[in-house]
C-alpha cells in the first residue's frame, strides 16, 4: 500500500498543494512551523477520520477560510481507492470513499493504514495501561472491521450495564437481569483480548528481530 497522490486546500497553515509521493520511503524536511506535521495530520485524518492531536476539527480549517478539502488516492496491489474529506465551519465533516459517503468510521478504516509516533506518544511508556490499550485499539481497528465492531459493542454493553447498576440501587429486583449484560461483556471481552494477544505476540517477534539487528546480536529483547 502507498499513497499515490494527495491534494490539500484550506488545511491549517498550508498553501494549496498537490503531492505525488513515491511508492518507497518519503522524507519531508524543512524549517520549524512550516507545516510538516500538519501535512502528516491530513494523511492521518484520511486514515482514521480524526485529528492526531485531538483538537476541534474546526481548527483544521485554515485561518480566514470557510472550508477545507483533502483528496487522497491510495494504491494497494492493482487497486486504487480515493478518499475525500470536506470540512466546513459549523457543519459536520464529510468523508467519502470512492465517491460514497462514509456514514460510520468503520466504513473508512482499512482504506488507508496509518501509524504515527510523535513526542506526545511517549505517554505510551510513561502513562498507565489505558493509553496503551487505546493505541492498540486504534491500530487493530484499521486492520479488522470485526475487531472494531466488537470494540464498539463491548463499550455499548458496558455503558448499559453501568446504567443498570445505578438503577439497581433504586430497584433491587433488576439485579436478576444483570447476568444478561455480564454474559455479553464476557463474550465480547474474550474476543477482544484474543486479538490483542495475537497482535502483541507478532509485535514481540518483529521487535525481537529488529533489536537483534540493531545490537549486532549482542542483546536479546525479551518481553514478559
Amino acid at each position: 500500500m502507498y499513497i499515490k497522490e494527495v491534494s490539500l486546500q484550506g488545511f491549517r497553515n498550508l498553501e494549496p498543494l498537490h503531492i505525488a509521493p513515491t511508492a518507497g520511503m518519503n522524507l519531508f524536511y524543512g524549517d520549524n512551523a512550516q507545516g510538516k506535521t500538519n501535512f502528516l495530520e491530513s494523511l492521518y485524518f484520511c486514515a482514521l477520520g480524526r485529528s492526531l492531536r485531538g483538537r476541534s476539527e474546526q481548527q483544521l480549517i485554515a485561518f480566514g477560510e470557510e472550508e477545507s478539502h483533502i483528496r487522497l488516492e491510495v494504491m494497494r496491489k492493482n487497486r486504487g481507492d480515493r478518499i475525500d474529506v470536506h470540512l466546513k465551519r459549523d457543519e459536520k465533516k464529510g468523508i467519502a470513499v470512492n465517491g460514497i459517503p462514509v456514514k460510520k468510521m468503520g466504513e473508512l478504516f482499512g482504506t488507508l493504514y496509518a501509524v504515527i509516533f510523535s513526542p506526545e506518544d511517549l505517554s505510551l511508556i510513561k502513562d498507565g495501561p489505558a493509553e496503551r490499550r487505546r493505541f492498540l485499539d486504534m491500530e487493530l481497528s484499521q486492520i479488522s472491521n470485526v475487531y472494531f465492531y466488537d470494540l464498539q459493542q463491548y463499550y455499548r454493553v458496558l455503558k448499559q450495564r453501568n446504567n443498570l447498576l445505578k438503577e439497581i440501587k433504586v430497584k433491587p429486583a433488576l439485579a436478576d437481569t444483570l447476568f444478561v449484560w455480564d454474559e455479553q461483556l464476557i463474550e465480547r471481552g474474550e474476543r477482544i483480548m484474543a486479538v490483542r494477544a495475537k497482535f502483541l505476540a507478532r509485535l514481540d517477534e518483529i521487535a525481537t528481530q529488529r533489536h537483534e539487528i540493531l545490537t549486532g546480536g549482542k542483546d536479546c529483547l525479551k518481553t514478559e
